[in-house]
């Protein structure tokens, strides 16, 4: 009977026959993984949008054609059916 081997032990095995540099590499991977969480500030220049920039670009819709836009959009968005895929 063939028994399954967990994702540890496939580590450690890979671990035993990997150079040192590569261990410090993933070591280095691993810490940043586990330490970063969503509520830590990160190293990226990134803040979350807050919608704010948008204030200048707001207003009504100005003219008589928003169905015939809309139909536009309908009629030439892709048809992709994501399910059928491969996942990144």
């Amino acid at each position: 009977m063939e028994t399954k081997t967990s994702v540890r032990e496939q580590l450690q095995q890979e671990i035993e026959q990997a150079p040192d540099e590569i261990l410090a590499r993933a070591l280095e991977l691993m810490q940043k993984l586990t330490s970063t969480s969503s509520s830590e500030k990160s190293d990226l220049p990134y803040r979350p949008a807050s919608g704010k920039s948008l204030v200048d670009y707001q207003g009504g819709w100005a003219g008589d054609d928003f169905e015939d836009c809309l139909q536009l959009v309908y009629d030439s968005r892709s048809k992709v059916n994501f399910s059928e895929h491969e996942r990144f």
